[in-house]
């Protein structure tokens, strides 16, 4: 193993267009180097002629005699993410603070995962060509526009400044496109023992689909080998060498999109020199707009297989269903993350 290592660069271009207001424009470019993979290399070379796990008696072989996976954990994997990022910042302008980023990027890597928790996230489907896995970053996010905003409301009656004044209004939009996915086969379709097998990629995965109920048609994925259709569809039916690897690259699929909206108003009333009593009103996802999570969410896999494989066509049948929204997809729910419309009422006072 040697050390992982990330170079990054950078050139921005900052011009003031109005007092008050900045705008700036930049190119941030990353590289990583020597990032964290793991290989089975006791795969078996050719899935097409043998899917028999080779036979070791040596000193370092369990009370059977077989080795089955020898996963080997090194540092071989690559990244690089390159972005314009470009930033409007307006700074009490009549009492308006302003801040608006737009960030159009793309980050591609051939391992996403150093622990493979989403299932060829590290590991490569083809363990002997890592050169394949290629693609989107998991966490890529091609756009994402951001903006931050807070208004100091003018006093409305000059004569009652506690009463009418102090009034402020804020807010947050965040519209960012959706991340990476692929979908696999939880079952040695290509007669490898890994179990989590790319599909071959047959037809249109969006023909027919809306989310959330049927967000991906998985008819257009079907299993790397031949199916003798009088079987039930499992990889037990394969076909005697006709195993491959899927066609359907690492990554090539997008999840849903993301669109929230965060609104506030607040009032600071001074009650003494030293003491402000501050009343909030604060509403998360206000239009509760309903966001959904990436469909590896929120077992980290999707499954081609999630209603079945067709056993004479080899496809897999029906629709892959979001089944949550991005507040629990990792956990527990928390507030803003997504979720339905929040009301939160804060009284407080600061000395």
């Amino acid at each position: 193993l040697r050390t992982p290592y990330v170079q990054n660069y950078n050139l921005d271009l900052q011009q003031q267009l109005f007092k008050n207001t900045v705008l700036t424009v930049g190119y941030v470019g990353t590289q990583g180097r020597k990032l964290y993979r793991y290989r089975d290399i006791n795969q078996p070379v050719n899935p097409l002629v043998s899917t028999s796990r080779p036979i070791d008696n040596g000193p370092f072989a369990p009370s059977g005699g077989t080795f089955f996976y020898v996963n080997h954990f090194e540092s071989s994997a690559a990244s690089n993410y390159n972005s314009l990022q470009t930033t409007l910042n307006v700074r009490d302008l009549k009492g308006l603070s302003l801040n608006v980023v737009y960030t159009y990027s793309h980050a591609i890597d051939n391992a996403s995962d150093g622990q493979d928790y989403v299932p060829n996230g590290t590991q490569p489907d083809n363990s002997f060509r890592p050169d394949l896995e290629k693609g989107n970053s998991g966490f890529d996010s091609r756009q994402r526009f951001v903006v931050t905003f807070d208004y100091a409301v003018p006093t409305l009656i000059q004569s009652r400044p506690k009463l009418t004044g102090g009034f402020h209004l804020t807010g947050l939009l965040v519209l960012r496109t959706g991340n990476p996915f692929h979908v696999v086969f939880f079952d040695d379709f290509n007669g490898t023992g890994e179990f989590f097998v790319r599909p071959e990629l047959v037809g249109d995965p969006y023909q027919g689909t809306s989310a959330p109920d049927r967000f991906l048609n998985l008819s257009a994925f079907k299993v790397p080998c031949t199916l003798n259709p009088n079987g039930s569809g499992s990889a037990a039916d394969c076909i005697p060498g006709t195993q491959t690897f899927g066609s359907l690259g690492r990554n090539s699929l997008r999840g849903p999109d993301y669109k929230n909206f965060d609104f506030s108003i607040y009032k600071i009333t001074p009650l003494t020199e030293r003491e402000n009593l501050e009343l909030r009103a604060e509403f998360y996802n206000i239009f509760n707009h309903p966001n959904f999570a990436n469909p590896l969410l929120p077992g980290f896999s999707a499954d081609a297989g999630f209603n079945g494989v067709d056993p004479v066509t080899g496809r897999g049948i029906g629709f892959l269903p979001i089944t949550v929204t991005p507040d629990v997809g990792f956990g527990n729910p928390f507030l803003g993350g997504g979720g339905s419309r929040n009301i939160q009422l804060v009284a407080r006072i600061s000395i």
